[in-house]
């Protein structure tokens, strides 16, 4: 027992005097041992950590966020009809104009200063609003959405419905209720817009959307007329000719195609007894919308008619073929 006790002193001492002699190698050997002691200790964090530690494995964290990217994806998806009190938005917003009701496209419609007698003239030619879908992205803030709507338009005494497509920003107020923010737009919010346009998705609806209304116009010379008269430019509007594009005003000096054939009205229109603006003194009747006229003559400027048995003129720009 005494020789063992002996034996690991002298074992000590030349373990103390080689550490003395040799310092500097006395320090890396320490070092190493702190080394491997470190990722021993890591390794037993990282295996051990068990329920309640609050620690992830670095796969789980690669995991979590894929499924969040794929998550994102999906939410700017275009969805059809997905926000129900969206579609009573849109629903809401056509009736009002189809029934020209100011107050309530108003309380509706934010930005846009409108009247009864400006939806009149905006709906003059539209008879209703048909098969209604929102199609939806989401907007720059939560509960606004961009909304692209599809519709059918029935226009007076057309029987084929014709396609269309708007875009509306809609907002979310603090109570819940939505509204139209027909504004202006900052540059911002203009620039998301037009990001979210450009999307793969939203570009083949607005291609398929013109492909059905190219296939009914295509279908129905009526419709062909009312949408080319509404597409000649934004400040379109029911006037009549001016004195200078009508000349000739004496009847006497026009000459007109024979016609025997029945025409619509495409806007409310003014029948006069003589070919000519110079007054108002000629004006015999107002003509509502998609009313019948027999026409028996017709040039470029006037459609020669008969109203009440008596001859009389209507401006040709307000008139469709029946």
């Amino acid at each position: 027992m005494e020789e063992r006790r002996n034996g690991r002193g002298k074992d000590t001492n030349q373990l103390i005097t080689f550490l003395k002699d040799n310092h500097k190698m006395a320090l890396i050997i320490l070092a190493a041992v702190v080394l491997v002691l470190l990722v021993l200790i890591i390794r037993s964090c990282g295996s051990g950590g068990g329920e309640g530690t609050g620690e992830t494995s670095g796969e789980i964290i690669v995991g979590e966020e894929e499924t969040e990217a794929t998550r994102s994806a999906e939410d700017y998806a275009l969805k059809q009809d997905a926000i129900p009190e969206l579609n009573e938005l849109v629903n809401t917003y056509f009736q009002a104009m189809k029934d020209f009701d100011a107050e309530t496209y108003t309380n509706i419609v934010a930005g846009d200063d409108m009247t009864a007698e400006k939806l009149q003239k905006k709906g003059e030619f539209i008879e209703d609003y048909q098969n209604i879908s929102c199609y939806t992205k989401p907007g720059m803030s939560d509960g606004d959405y961009v909304a692209y709507v599809y519709y059918e338009v029935k226009f007076h005494n057309v029987d084929t419905l014709c396609p269309a497509l708007i875009q509306l920003y809609i907002c979310t107020n603090e109570d819940g209720s939505m509204y139209i923010n027909a504004g202006s737009l900052d540059a911002e919010l203009a620039g998301y817009i037009n990001t979210v346009s450009n999307d793969e998705d939203v570009r083949l609806l607005k291609e398929e959307t013109n492909q059905k209304m190219n296939e009914a116009m295509a279908s129905d010379e009526k419709l062909n007329l009312v949408v080319e008269k509404l597409n000649e430019g934004a400040n379109y509007t029911a006037e009549e000719p001016t004195e200078a594009e009508t000349q000739p005003q004496d009847v006497s000096q026009m000459t007109f195609e024979d016609r025997d054939e029945d025409v619509l009205t495409t806007t409310t229109v003014r029948v006069r007894s003589t070919p000519s603006t110079d007054s108002d003194d000629n004006i015999i009747a107002n003509v509502e919308p998609g009313e019948t006229l027999h026409r028996t003559g017709y040039n470029a400027q006037w459609s020669r008619i008969t109203y009440d048995g008596e001859e009389a003129y209507v401006s040709s720009d307000y008139v469709i073929l029946k």
